[in-house]
């Protein structure tokens, strides 16, 4: 059985030059990311899978996160998702906490150690930033990216969620 994703609406109009500009960036971006999460999780002795779960867990709220709730973002089966919460609670990153209202789950929480593998991988990508865009901008940049991020959440018209 093959999938096709659904077809996806037409850009906006714009100039295609610049937005195909645009696109090269962004995917020039990418690949600097995924080199970065590669090293950094190589330095750290973690997986970039590892890494990803860590950062989602700690940029959430205090209250941690369910399994589910990471296995849901980081698109992993519960089998999956099972065996990185052990490896991050065998390696000293993450602690799992009796959830507050079902006593059929846990809570998710990174520790002291995964907070400063956080820091770590969060270090490299401030140096980039700071580098790369003026203070004066951080603001406008900032909502920039949250404005990508929405547009490429599921119900926005522009990720294609059909397998």
């Amino acid at each position: 059985m093959t999938t096709s994703a659904a077809p996806l609406p037409a850009a906006p109009l714009a100039s295609d030059a610049g937005l195909t500009d645009l696109l090269q960036a962004f995917r020039q971006m990418q690949l600097q990311h995924g080199r970065v999460i590669v090293h950094e999780s190589e330095a750290l002795s973690m997986g970039a899978t590892d890494i990803r779960a860590l950062f989602f867990i700690a940029s959430g709220n205090s209250d941690g996160a369910t399994p589910k709730q990471v296995a849901e973002f980081l698109e992993l089966s519960t089998g999956a998702t099972t065996s990185l919460v052990d490896r991050l609670v065998n390696a000293g990153t993450l602690v799992r906490q009796a959830h507050p209202t079902d006593r059929r789950s846990v809570v998710l929480h990174v520790t002291e150690a995964g907070q400063d593998a956080v820091r770590h991988v969060a270090d490299v990508y401030r140096c980039a930033l700071s580098t790369a865009i003026p203070e004066s901008a951080y603001t406008e940049m900032a909502a920039l990216f949250r404005s990508i991020a929405l547009a490429l959440t599921e119900g926005s018209g522009c990720f294609s969620t059909e397998k």
